[in-house]
């Protein structure tokens, strides 16, 4: 086994993108952010990749925009990978890593036990995947966010991130107009009042990514998240995709099922992991 790294997004797209596209809509963080930097290089001037090849195949793949966490995937890497990206590593201060469960813990043991950190699960979640929408009650009608929305749909993006993060986070108009201007965001209204803010993110070879989904307390409880999740998720599919994919809060049973309703089904379990000052798991 030899581990390589990577200075530009194509030629780690070249080397992993097949391993990932095994299990596409499971790998749909990695994929999705390899897209963006492929459309953006400038970007990702900054970005650490890096794979574990054996004989001439990858076993592991390794990606970090920084400041954010180290992403990880593989299927089922073996225990000498795990210790040559830990070993890349080494000496190198890491905020966190996120992958499938199992994995992210295992180098997370691996990388903290050598480098003298505790190490903590700070969030888990379940990837879903969509092929068909749920034929669910629709009260109201899905549209794309305008330029009318831009004021509140900052407010409902801070909320939706302070309640998926566990953190404060910042009132930031500008991205609500980026956001808009991509035409990532969308509203379901029922009498003309918006009740839920759905977004599309990430773009995979052959899917999307849906997130955040976010509806505000007032309006919980009556089936808007599945409506919502329903109608946009048959809008990724009639635009050509094979598949909707999302993250959930595994320790949200009320989101959980609302993704269920709409036709959702579990893929994965992933674990985002921090890094603190000290030994041994948290």
């Amino acid at each position: 086994m030899e581990l390589f790294t990577f200075q530009d997004v194509p030629a780690f797209s070249a080397a992993v993108a097949p391993f990932l596209a095994r299990h596409e809509a499971e790998n749909n963080l990695m994929l999705g952010i390899i897209d963006f930097g492929i459309k953006n290089p400038a970007a990702a001037a900054d970005w650490e990749m890096a794979a574990v090849m054996d004989g001439g195949e990858p076993v592991l793949a390794a990606l970090r925009t920084p400041p954010q966490n180290l992403i990880v995937a593989g299927e089922g890497a073996e225990a000498d990978a795990l210790a040559l990206l830990a070993a890349h590593y080494a000496g190198k201060p890491l905020p966190g890593v996120i992958g499938p469960s199992a994995l992210a813990q295992a180098f997370a043991a691996r990388y903290a036990g050598e480098n003298g950190f505790k190490w903590k699960v700070t969030m888990a979640e379940t990837v879903y995947r969509l092929t068909a929408a749920a034929d669910v009650p629709q009260p109201g009608t899905l549209r794309p966010a305008g330029e009318r929305d831009r004021f509140f749909l900052a407010y409902w993006l801070r909320a939706s991130d302070e309640e998926i993060f566990h953190r404060e986070a910042a009132l930031d108009f500008e991205r609500a107009a980026e956001r808009m201007a991509a035409g990532d965001l969308y509203l379901y209204e029922v009498d003309g009042m918006p009740v839920c803010m759905a977004g599309t993110s990430r773009q995979m070879p052959h899917g999307r990514s849906i997130g955040p989904v976010y509806t505000p307390p007032i309006f919980r409880r009556k089936g808007y998240a599945t409506a919502a999740a329903a109608a946009l998720s048959q809008v990724i599919l009639e635009r050509g995709n094979e598949y909707a994919a999302l993250f959930a809060d595994a320790s949200n049973p009320a989101s959980n099922r609302a993704y269920q309703k709409a036709g959702f089904v579990a893929v994965d379990e992933v674990a985002e992991i921090g890094f603190l000052p000290g030994t041994d798991e948290v």
